[in-house]
Parts: C-alpha cells; structure tokens; sequence
C-alpha cells in the first residue's frame, strides 16, 4: 500500500515538473517573438512545430489558399507563416516526408532544408516584407521533383505543390562497334510543371551511371517526355559539352528500357606549352571551349615537360584557353581532325592591369567581385578576384590586348564589358546605386489608390547605327523581374544596367501603363501613373465536344511579345514575355486590358485553337479542335535512318506588325528510322532531317536537308516519307590555294531551280509595304502552292578532302552553291563561294543506290580587306555608270560610307564633310540599293554633295569588304592602306577626327 502511495506521488511529482518545464518553454518562446533579433540571430527561425499557424493539430486540414485572418497591413512587424502542402497529384493524399529545399533572398532569408510532418505540411516563416525571391522544391523518393519560384510577387498564406509520381526510363550506353561502355555518366534535363500560369523550370535527375552492361535507368522523370534531353559523358568518350548534344532517343524506346545511345571516341589532340624562350611550363592550365560559363568542357594540366593531351578530343574547330602563373594566357584556336600535329603554344610574361572601385561618393568599395567576361570575342578566360579594403584589385597574369570585365556588389549596379587594357595608369571605376523606379498607381478617376497591380519590368538595347541613342524593341521581363504593388504603391530595385528599362503596370479592369525608358544613370526614378478603367480579353475554351475545357493553357501574345508551341505544348521558355493562364473548372480565362493587336492561343491534351482580335470579337468562345497526328519514316538511301533529329514546323509568313507565334516540333527516330508527331495542329506543315554542323569553335547549328510538305487535319493521322526515293550525288570540291592549312569549315547544298515569279510591272518601284502585301497574296496562289510543293533542297557536308555525297535525290534540275568559313572568328567569316548546276536525270524504277557523279566544283576565295591592307581598286562605277576610282583620292583620308535608302546616319556624315571636306578628308558613298533610281533619288532628297556609287544587289562587293550590316563605314589613309573599318556611328566623328590629328 505504502509502495504504491510512494508511486503515485513521484509520478504527481513528475507531471508538476513537466508542467512547470513547459510553462518556462512557454514564456521563452513567447519572449523570442517579442524580442526583436540581435547582431548574429536569424530573422527568420527554422521551419518546424513551432512556428505553425494557425493550428499545431497534425490532423487539422490544411488551411484553404487565400483564408486566415485579414492580413496585416504592408510593412507592418508581424510573424507571416506560408503553409507549404505537398500531396500526391493524382490521389490528392498528403505526401508525409517529402524534401523541402528553401531559397530565400531578402529578409534575413538563405538557403535551409526541411521535411512535411504526417499530413504533408511544413511551415515557413516569412518576413514582414515578402522577400525578393524565394523558391521551394519538394523532393520525394519515387515522385517527380518540383518547384515553385516567386519572383517579387505576393506571396500567399498556403501553397500546394502537387507532386507526380515517376515514370521509369532507361537504355543502354555503347560505343561505335556495339559495346557497351561501363560507368558512363548520363544526366537528364526537362521542363518542370507550370503552376498558376508560370514558365516551366527545367530540372535535372542525375547522372546515372552505367553498369557493366551499359544499362542505366531513372525512376523520376515526367510522364510527358516532350523536351527531355540527355548529357553523357565518360574521360574514354566524346563527352557532351551540354544537354541535348547527343541525339536523344525515341520516347518508346526509352520507356521500354531499350534506347541506345553511342558515345564515339574522339582524336588525340596533344602539345606543349612553353615560355617565350622554349622552355616548358609545367601546372599550366589548358581548357577546352569558347564559351566555358556553364559548360561542361575538359580541362586539364601540363605535365612537368610542358606537355598535355586530351585523349578524346572532338573533332571540328576547338578553342584552347591555356593560362599559368607568372604568365599573360593565351588564346588558340585548332581544327582538330585525323593525325593532327602536336600543338605548340608559347606564353608571354604577364602584363598588370590595376584598378581601384568607388562608389558615386568617391569611396573605395570592398569586396567587388572583379571576372573576365570576353577576350578576342570568346568567353574562355577564367579569372576573378574581390577587391581589397581600400577598392583595388590586381591583375599580374593579364593579356597583352584588350579584355571586357565585369565587376559587381550586392547594393550595387553591376557593370559589364568595362574594358581594360595593361597600363601603369591606375583604372578607377564607379558603381552606380541600384537602379530605383516607384510611384504611385491611382485611379485616374477617383483618385484612390489601386489596391493591387502587377509592375513589369521591360528591358531594351540601343538601336545599332544611326538611332543608338533610341530603344529597339521592348523586351518584357514578365516572370522573372516583375513585382507586386499594393494599395498604390510600387517600388523596383534592379541591380543589371541594361540601355533603357522600362515599367509597365497592370491592373485587372484597367489598361495598362508604360513608363518611358530609364538610362542606368537614372538610379532615383518616380513614375505616377493614373489609370484609366478597361477590360481585357476574357472567354470560354471548350472541348470539341461542347463542355468545358478545365486546365488549358492560354496564352496571348502580341507583336512586341511573341509566343511559341513546341512539342505541342505552349513553350513557357518562350512565353515569359507573353501572359499564359490556365483556364478554370468552368474554361474561363482572363487576361488584362490589351494596348496592342493580340492573338490568343489556347492547347492542351483534347486539342488546340488560335484566335485574331477580330474573331475574339465576335465571338469569346474559344473551340479546341482535335489534334492531329503525324506519322513517318526516315530512309537514308535503302537504309533506315535510325538514331536521326527529324523536325516539323507549320508554314506561317512572317508579318512585321502582327502577332508573333512560332510552331516547332522536333523528335528522333528509333532504331527502324520510325517518327511520330503528337498533338499536331491542322495546317500545312514541313518536315525534315536534321544534320548538325559546327560552324565555329564557338557555335553549333542544324542545317535542314531533304524536307517534305505534309497536310495535317484534326482527328486524323497523316503519313510522311522522309528519303528512300532518287539516287545519291557525289562529287568533289576543287578548293583555293588560300585554304591549306586554315581548317575551313565546308558545307553547301543543292536546290530546285525556281521560274521567276510573275512580277507585276513597276514592283520595284513599289515601297517596302505594298511590295510585301504582293508576296503575302503570291504566296497564297495554287501556282506559288504547288511550285513549293515540288521544291527539294538537299543540304550536305563536305568531307577533309573534298569530297560529298548527298543521299535520295529525286530526278530535276537543281541549283548547287558551296560555302565556306573560317572558324577563327566568334561568329564565323565566309572565306570562300562556289556555285553550279546540275541535273539528275529520270531514274528506272523511281531510286537507286547507285550514285550519280556531278564532277568537280571549284571554290574561290573571298578576298577580305582588312585594317593594315593596302586597299585594292574597287570596280566601282557612279550613278551614271561612269567609272569611279578610289586612287582618285590618293593623298587624303578617304571614307568609305557604305548605306542603304533606309539609311539614317547621314546628318553626321554631313557633319564630318562640312567639318573636313575641303580639308585632308574625301568622302565616297556606295549604295547596294536595288535600283540606281532609288539611290538618285534617296542623294538628291538628302542633298548629298559627295561623290556616290552604285554597287546593286548583284554583286560580291559585299562579301569582298566583309561588311555585316548597313550603314558600315571603313577609313582609309592618304597611303591608300585602311586605318579603321567596322566602325560604330557613335565613335565615327571621333576616329575620324584622330586620323586627321584634330
């Protein structure tokens, strides 16, 4: 009894201490929310049971998006909790245990981890002041992962993210011969799911290595594969420099665990790296890649004789970047290709660049991270430091010539492509303060605040030329840069210079307002805007049947906008600057008031519609129509074409001031050459093979070959053939002496030879808007149809020693050009032309393997004048076609002012001839206008005094002073040799004015 007494009391005794303990836990607690956080707490505590709101009951309900208590006013100090629920898509059940990542930005925010309890919920506590960014990404074992990011918008009491369960793929990983190659990485990339209207956020699964059979596999991804793409990549193999370099297998293939991917083995490319007196440089390092942000290039170091070798190289121009201690670095450009010879690369000692940051007060700024961004037109020079107490910074490894630098801090502008060359002078560089735009948004009626709107944010560059202090085209930032304002009040922060920034602010039931465009040096900026009431396109989708179209995308796009549809599903990364939405239970949408001509699209699972403005107005039912499908086979030759890039896109002419909307489908064959396009839009659509070619060390581009017109209409599936048809070309390119040893990349094609199209009397004389009205009418006649119909146009590629062969050419009389381009350059320069004509004639039994021979074609140089060259006689003749000869002006500075009618540099022209004219400078205008009568009369409306010629549009003058746009201007001294060319219309007076020693 006694014992049992005793018992009880200790117990009693415990549950008085567990009350006093949680009652202490209790006021320790409630001290912390009243406490405001000191020098090193956290203002924003960790996610878990103690912040929770408004219930600590596991089994409570998650609360409804939107409800709770009346929120506080803006800025006031209180605790925000965002309620984070993940459940399963399909089933709706909460997703216990699921991976939080937490990015926030602003607010005391950073990076943290956490994990929903039983019923799917986490909870974040938020700052007074929602932060400028935040992202959250749930992560669950046999679940696709997902993301939401806020951007500057509102964000809400609870979110949902609905979690899809994986779809398993795989396949296995060969080499050339057919084995399979054990531990290679394959890493996966696709859109992530759009919600409340947002742009996918690719996401990444990987790698997954291979087995010893070469197997891989994934669990994770989408069901929906449309633009998944592959990297592999393995130290024995050829590795993907990016996503998508290797040709991605057939869906089918892949969900059946059988899709073959082959990695080749590449070429030994070896050398040395010495210093300038021969002697090697051990530790230097030599990086493979022109643009190395975000590559996934090779990179390695010499050995203690200098020497280094990538073992598998790919095989093409290449770049190498080699830097070392002590040393400047040193930029080098190789084609790699069979039995290429060890590469030799000398480095000179290192030049100084120094500089010192201050902000606009003259302080010095510490810690400004200081990177090379482009050298010699490549962005491969890694180098970066942070400047020291006092703002400077040191750079003893620099190159002899001219680098663009990017320098920045947070609460600073950043700035970019500054350019430094080594000088004992001292550079001292001012960052701006972030660039500020608010104001007020009111009613232009009433005058009362607008209680919420949207605040975009719009970018836009110089106009190139003439114009440079004009925008070009606004470009709008609509997801990524845009902010919330509320009870009339806005405020954005931008810390990237841009040309001119604009705002624009939208309101449901108000048109929108632009602001003017702000130059960064405008960093205090308050734009008042009053708006005026309107509405904005607002309408039903329906399914084919009639009901209700729940969950569609729409999206409205505009000129100055622009949308797309790939793989049939609205792009978001092409739709960021187009409002998209998701239609409701009902199939309601609404967008906001539009100032522009608009066209709305709508797509999903049950089909696809397109409205104008005109027809939304007499009708804002919108009806899917079902989706079309397209089936086909890929011959190359009697063999299928298996493993190969096929693409589909719908004709649409192109219009200057009509909405802008791009469709493009692209898959791969399997392993029998077999395609197949889902989801496909009624229309008359071209289909093609896709060949890849490497243009420059820099860049890679498809070339489309032996395309085929298919018709495609709803409900149906339509059949195309792809090759298997004619007889293969071969034949051989005779190249000019000037290509031995430059690596040219060699490319061409063959096309139908098209009749003149009937144009009408006086076309050229029409202007550009009537002339353009003729050709959208031309091109919607049966003759224009069916011409187009029987067109083929076959590209190919030219082999190391000239030879080419192009599979499946149908009987017909074909035009043949050739091109080549020397790759040394960030964009590639055409070195060299060729042209011909050939005819394949009928063929018995409509194909054959047997190959047609064209003969040879011969390639002539284009001979490039540059800065130092004596500047040759040009076969000029006036606007009279009387001879006009530059030694004319032997003796004087000559200008050479190349231009079109539309030209609008000519004041400052005007102004150098007025300055200079009758002094050492001569000036000599050419004109590639169509016809010598615009030219006349484009010089007499101007009253152009200088002496003018006409080159046309016929003529190779183009290519021989490598102009890439009009107006361009090239200098040329009394000598005759060219002193400047490419010259920008911003630093024209100044760099004639030098020349002159003005």
């Amino acid at each position: 009894m006694n014992t049992v007494r005793r018992g009880s009391m200790r117990v009693a005794g415990l549950v008085v201490v567990c009350v006093l303990a949680c009652l202490a836990l209790v006021l320790i607690i409630l001290k912390f929310k009243e406490t405001p956080p000191g020098p090193g707490v956290s203002a924003v505590p960790l996610t878990g049971p103690e912040s929770r709101r408004p219930s600590n009951d596991p089994a409570a309900p998650p609360a409804a998006a939107g409800g709770g208590a009346k929120a506080p006013a803006r800025g006031q100090a209180v605790d925000r909790d965002l309620e984070i629920q993940v459940i399963d898509a399909a089933s709706k059940q909460p997703l216990a245990g699921a991976e939080l990542s937490i990015n926030m930005q602003g607010g005391g925010g950073g990076n943290r981890k956490d994990r929903t309890e039983q019923q799917g919920r986490a909870w974040l506590m938020l700052p007074p002041e929602d932060p400028k960014y935040l992202s959250i990404s749930a992560k669950l074992e046999g679940y696709v992962t997902k993301r939401m990011d806020w951007r500057g918008e509102a964000i809400p009491a609870t979110y949902v993210l609905a979690l899809e369960k994986g779809t398993t793929i795989g396949g296995v990983v060969r080499d050339e011969s057919g084995n399979p190659i054990r531990g290679a990485d394959v890493g996966l990339l696709f859109p992530g799911d759009p919600s409340g209207g947002r742009s996918s956020m690719y996401m990444t699964e990987g790698p997954f290595k291979t087995d010893e059979e070469g197997k891989w596999r994934c669990d994770v991804v989408p069901a929906d594969l449309t633009n998944l793409s592959l990297r592999l990549s393995h130290p024995n193999f050829i590795s993907d420099e990016s996503f998508g370099t290797t040709p991605r297998p057939a869906d089918a293939e892949l969900r059946a665990l059988t899709a073959v991917s082959v990695m080749k083995r590449g070429i030994v490319l070896s050398g040395v790296v010495l210093d300038q007196g021969g002697k090697p440089i051990p530790g230097a390092s030599v990086a493979q890649g022109a643009d190395r942000f975000g590559s996934n290039n090779p990179k390695i170091k010499t050995d203690p004789d200098g020497k280094f070798a990538f073992p598998n190289a790919r095989p093409g121009p290449i770049v190498l970047t080699v830097t070392a201690k002590t040393f400047a670095p040193e930029l080098k450009q190789v084609s790699v290709a069979k039995d290429i010879p060890p590469v030799e690369i000398r480095l000179a000692p290192g030049n100084i660049v120094k500089g010192k940051i201050v902000d606009t007060a003259g302080k010095p700024v510490r810690g400004a991270f200081v990177a090379a961004d482009t050298w010699r037109g490549n962005r491969s020079l890694e180098w970066r430091v942070d400047t020291k107490a006092d703002g400077t910074f040191l750079w003893k490894e620099a190159p002899a010539d001219e680098v663009l630098i990017d320098m920045g801090k947070q609460g600073f502008q950043s700035l970019r492509h500054f350019k430094v060359t080594p000088s004992e002078t001292e550079y001292v560089i001012t960052l701006q303060p972030p660039q500020k735009i608010h104001g007020m948004v009111v009613d232009a009626e009433g005058g009362a605040p607008i209680s919420s709107f949207r605040v975009i944010q719009g970018l836009a560059w110089a106009t190139p030329g003439a114009n440079a202090a004009q925008p070009q085209q606004i470009s709008w930032q609509r997801d990524y840069s845009s902010v919330s304002g509320r009870d009339g009040k806005f405020e954005m922060e931008s810390t990237e210079p841009y040309p001119f920034r604009y705002v624009r602010i939208e309101a449901p039931g108000y048109l929108p307002a632009i602001s003017p465009g702000y130059k960064p040096e405008e960093t205090d900026v308050t734009f008042d805007v009053k708006l005026t009431k309107g509405t904005g396109p607002a309408g039903i989708v329906k399914l084919p049947d009639g009901s209700a179209a729940a969950g569609v995308d729409v999206v409205l796009t505009t000129a100055s906008t622009g949308a797309s549809m790939r793989n049939g599903v609205l792009d978001g990364r092409m739709n960021g600057n187009s409002p998209m939405v998701k239609t409701s239970d009902e199939g309601k949408f609404e967008f906001v008031p539009q100032v522009e001509a608009f066209l709305i699209v709508a797509a999903g699972p049950a089909g696809y519609a397109e409205v104008t403005q005109e027809q939304f107005k007499k009708s804002t039912e919108i009806k899917l129509l079902p989706w079309g499908r397209v089936e086909g086979k890929l011959l190359m030759g009697s063999k299928p074409g298996a493993n190969q890039n096929v693409t589909m896109s719908l004709n649409r002419p192109y219009e200057e001031k009509a909405p802008r909307f791009w469709i493009q489908y692209d898959t791969n064959t399997d392993k029998d050459g077999n395609f197949v396009f889902e989801r496909a839009p009624a229309g008359d659509a071209q289909v093609s093979r896709q060949v890849m070619s490497r243009t420059t060390a820099r860049y890679t581009t498809s070339i489309s070959t032996h395309t085929a017109l298919v018709t495609i209409k709803g409900g149906e599936t339509a059949k195309v053939q792809l090759g298997g048809v004619g007889r293969p070309v071969i034949g051989k390119i005779t190249l000019p002496k000037e290509a031995a040893g430059q690596g040219w990349t060699l490319g061409g094609g063959i096309s139908t030879k098209q009749a003149e199209p009937p144009l009408p009397k006086g076309f050229e004389d029409l202007p550009e808007d009537q002339q353009r009205e003729w050709w959208k009418k031309y091109t919607e006649t049966p003759e224009y149809k069916a011409q187009m119909k029987n067109t083929r146009h076959y590209s190919f590629q030219v082999a190391d020693d000239g030879t080419f062969r192009v599979d499946d050419v149908v009987p017909g009389k074909y035009q043949l050009y050739l091109n080549a381009s020397d790759t040394k350059g960030q964009f590639g320069e055409a070195v060299a032309m060729g042209s011909g004509e050939l005819t394949m004639p009928e063929i018995p039994g409509g194909r054959s393997d047997d190959p047609l021979d064209a003969g040879s074609f011969e390639m002539k140089a284009i001979k490039r004048i540059l800065v130092g060259d004596m500047m040759p006689e040009l076969d000029l003749v006036d606007l009279d076609a009387k001879p006009l000869k530059l030694d004319a002006f032997r003796g004087k500075h000559l200008l050479l002012h190349v231009w079109v009618a539309s030209s609008t540099d000519i004041p400052t022209v005007k102004e150098l001839y007025e300055a200079y004219g009758k002094d050492r400078l001569a000036i000599v205008g050419v004109s590639f206008d169509r016809k010598v009568e615009v030219a006349k009369s484009f010089v007499a409306k101007n009253e152009i005094k200088w002496p003018q010629a006409f080159a046309g549009q016929k003529t190779n003058l183009y290519q021989v002073l490598s102009l890439r746009s009009f107006p361009s201007y090239m200098l040329i001294g009394p000598d005759g040799k060219v002193i400047a060319r490419d010259i920008q219309l911003t630093e024209l007076k100044a760099t004639v004015a030098k020349a002159l020693g003005k």
